[in-house]
C-alpha cells in the first residue's frame, strides 16, 4: 500500500493554503489642491522636493488591531530599497516590524519621505490635500504578516490587486477617506452598494501594481515586469516593484545563488485535485503517471521549502 496519495494530498493542501491571498486592498489620482512644496538639498548638492506634512494616518479600529500580533514599534525598520513612482513624487518603500515575542513580522508598503513611511493626500485620500501623511505601526493601513523561520529568515511575498498611487490601503470609510475598487455594481450586494454610494470609484490611470516581499538571504536576482533586481542579503532579499497595470499580469521570477528558480503561479500548473485521488485501486494509475506525480510532489515540496510565491 503506497502513501503517495496521502502525501500528495497534504502537499496540495499546503500549497493551496500558501496560495490564498492574505487581504484585499482597495483605493487610488494626482496631487490635489495647491499644496506648497518644500525644497531640500542633499549632500551631493541635488535638489529634491518635499511635500508639506499633514496629520498622520489614523489608527486602525480596535477590532482590527486585536486580530494582529502584538507588535514592538521599536523594531520597525525601513528597508533601504527605494522605487520611483511612474508619475514622480516621493518614492515607494516598505517597512518591517517584529512582534514582541520575535516570532512574527509584519510588512507595510507606501511612499517614503525623509526616511518616513507615509501616504500622499490624493486619490480622494485626505481630501486631496497634497500633503505627506505618516504611517504608524498601528495605522489604518493594509499589510502582510508572516512567521520567522527556525533559522531566523524572513520570507514573505505580497501580491494583491493594484492600489492607489497615494499609497493608502486602509479603509476608505475612515477619516482618511479614499476611493473604492472599481468593480461592476452587479458584483456587490444591494446593502453594500447603499453603504458605498457616496464613495468615489478609483480611477484606473492612478492605480499601481506594488509587488514586494522578502525572498531570503540566498537570492541572486529577482525579475518582474521587465525589470531585474539584485537584492541585498543583509535585508533578507527584499524586493519591490512599482508598475502601472497594463493588462496581463507579470510573472515574478526568483533565481537563487545555487541556480534554483522560483516562478509565481507554480500552483496553477498542478491539478486542483491530485490525480488518482479517490480511486479504489492504485493499479489504475500507470507507472509513468505515478512517476510524473512523484516529480510534481518533489517540485512542490522544494518550492514550499524555499518559500516560493505559489500564486499567479
Amino acid at each position: 500500500m503506497t502513501r503517495l496519495p496521502e502525501l500528495e494530498r497534504q502537499l496540495f493542501e499546503a500549497a493551496r493554503a500558501l496560495e490564498r491571498p492574505r487581504r484585499r486592498w482597495r483605493r487610488i489620482g494626482l496631487l490635489g489642491g495647491g499644496a506648497t512644496l518644500l525644497v531640500a538639498a542633499t549632500a551631493a548638492g541635488a535638489v529634491r522636493l518635499l511635500l508639506p506634512e499633514g496629520e498622520p494616518v489614523p489608527q486602525a479600529p480596535a477590532q482590527q488591531r486585536s486580530s494582529l500580533p502584538d507588535m514592538d514599534p521599536g523594531t520597525r525598520r525601513l528597508i533601504s530599497l527605494r522605487v520611483p513612482d511612474p508619475e514622480g513624487g516621493p518614492p515607494w518603500g516598505f517597512a518591517v516590524t517584529r512582534s514582541k515575542d520575535g516570532q512574527t513580522f509584519c510588512v507595510q508598503a507606501a511612499r517614503v519621505q525623509n526616511n518616513e513611511l507615509g501616504v500622499i493626500g490624493r486619490d480622494e485620500t485626505f481630501n486631496n490635500d497634497g500633503r505627506f501623511h505618516r504611517l504608524g505601526v498601528d495605522a489604518n493601513q493594509g499589510g502582510d504578516c508572516g512567521g520567522v523561520t527556525p533559522d531566523g529568515e524572513l520570507r514573505l511575498h505580497h501580491d494583491e490587486p493594484p492600489i492607489p498611487a497615494s499609497g493608502f490601503t486602509g479603509s476608505f470609510l475612515s477619516r482618511a477617506g479614499g476611493c473604492r475598487e472599481n468593480v461592476p455594481d452587479s458584483t456587490i450586494s444591494p446593502e453594500t452598494r447603499r453603504r458605498l454610494r457616496d464613495v468615489p470609484k478609483c480611477e484606473a490611470g492612478s492605480l499601481r501594481i506594488v509587488r514586494y516581499g522578502l525572498a531570503g538571504r540566498d537570492v541572486a536576482t529577482i525579475e518582474y515586469g521587465g525589470q531585474t533586481l539584485r537584492p541585498d542579503p543583509d535585508e533578507s532579499g527584499a524586493y519591490l516593484f512599482v508598475l502601472r497595470p497594463t493588462g496581463e499580469k507579470p510573472t515574478l521570477r526568483i533565481t537563487y545563488k545555487d541556480g534554483y528558480v522560483c516562478r509565481s503561479g507554480l500552483a496553477a500548473h498542478f491539478p486542483s485535485t491530485p490525480q488518482g485521488r479517490g480511486s479504489t485501486s492504485q493499479d489504475r494509475t500507470s507507472a509513468s503517471e505515478r512517476k510524473k506525480r512523484i516529480a510534481q510532489i518533489a517540485r512542490l515540496q522544494e518550492a514550499i521549502r524555499r518559500g516560493c510565491p505559489l500564486a499567479p
